[in-house]
């Protein structure tokens, strides 16, 4: 697993040392499955705001989309003035340093491999993390969506929030998200680990 920035892998593996994780056999029974809400898009571009306003939601931390872009207008403002009008389209860095500014952890990754993706992903949802996956969604746009849970190997459910329509749940597949460029963020509490 590459890991792009902060320590969630180390976290993971010294907390693993002593973990059981569960066989695949008893996921397809029982999925691990985060509490969601369902958050639309306040503008066209704000779709990991979104997502980290559902996480924030579910966790009792509420942090609104609009509070957001008026408290870290700095943060999350295009540097390229051509772009301006895409304020609140948070890159990867700007997720991250919003969450790391509004006192959470948060650890960018990237990794192709299907078993060690999903080790993270189940090791996430289990201790109420939040997990963002940015990616060139279907080919057409750069989006982000919410890890809701892992229903079976190679396949999850995510929230997708929209903009103009209520946010919907969607399965999509482990080739898709590699066909699409995948990264994922986990979010976690200060303290939490």
């Amino acid at each position: 697993m590459i890991q792009i920035s902060n320590g969630w892998d180390k976290r993971l593996s010294r907390e693993s040392k002593n973990a059981v994780i569960p066989s695949w056999k008893s996921l397809a029974f029982s999925p691990i499955r985060s509490s969601m809400t369902p958050t639309p898009q306040l503008t066209p571009y704000t779709c990991a705001l979104a997502c980290l306003e559902s996480y924030f939601s579910d966790i009792n931390q509420p942090h609104s989309q609009c509070e957001m872009l008026k408290n870290h207008y700095r943060l999350l403002e295009n540097p390229d003035p051509e772009r301006r009008h895409e304020y609140g389209a948070a890159t990867d860095a700007q997720i991250i340093g919003l969450c790391t500014h509004l006192g959470f952890v948060a650890g960018l990754y990237q990794d192709f491999r299907q078993p060690e993706v999903e080790k993270a992903f189940t090791g996430a949802l289990a201790t109420n993390a939040g997990v963002l996956i940015p990616a060139f969604w279907k080919r057409t746009t750069h989006h982000c969506v919410r890890l809701t849970q892992v229903k079976s190997p190679g396949l999850y459910e995510v929230m997708c929030p929209l903009f103009h329509h209520d946010a919907q749940f969607e399965d999509v597949t482990f080739p898709n998200l590699v066909s699409w460029g995948f990264r994922f963020i986990i979010i976690t509490q200060s303290g939490s680990l």
